[in-house]
């Protein structure tokens, strides 16, 4: 694991999500999904939401009209 890249993630994933939320899934890690946690915010929260191209904004847009299309508010 990159620790560069956790970090960018983890620094990307409390500003579109906020502290409580993450510190939430932090402190719900255990052996289970503690690998699945790293790898969503290695990947998903760097390698996806801070790739060039699209700023957080119409990421958060599109993330936003995704929900509506499929209608999942939770």
């Amino acid at each position: 694991m990159d620790p560069k890249q956790y970090d960018r993630g983890m620094k990307t994933r409390r500003k579109v999500l906020g502290d409580e939320w993450v510190d939430r899934a932090e402190k719900g890690k255990n052996a289970f999904n503690a690998e699945f946690q790293d790898l969503i915010t290695r990947y998903a929260w760097d390698e996806i939401w801070n790739r060039p191209g699209l700023g957080h904004k119409v990421r958060r847009m599109l993330v936003i009209t995704t929900m509506v299309a499929l209608g999942r508010w939770e």
